[in-house]
């Protein structure tokens, strides 16, 4: 398995477990990322923030990103 093949198969991993994670809760899920950019292109989950209607704080130290 090459470097590209790994990282893929570790994301698939993680949105998985996030997206079970979310799924066993009884409450509402709430996150934090760090380092979001715009939290839109290139995010990782913002599909799942969208499809799941879960709430979070985004936090980037560039405010180019956030304007």
């Amino acid at each position: 398995m090459n470097e590209q093949e790994t990282k893929h198969s570790l994301d698939i991993d993680f949105r998985s477990t996030l997206q079970e994670y979310s799924d066993s809760l009884d409450r509402q899920f709430n996150f934090i990322q760090i380092g979001c950019n715009d939290g839109y292109m290139a995010d990782p989950i913002f599909d799942l923030v969208k499809d799941n209607n879960w709430r979070g704080f985004l936090v980037d130290a560039d405010l180019y990103y956030l304007e």
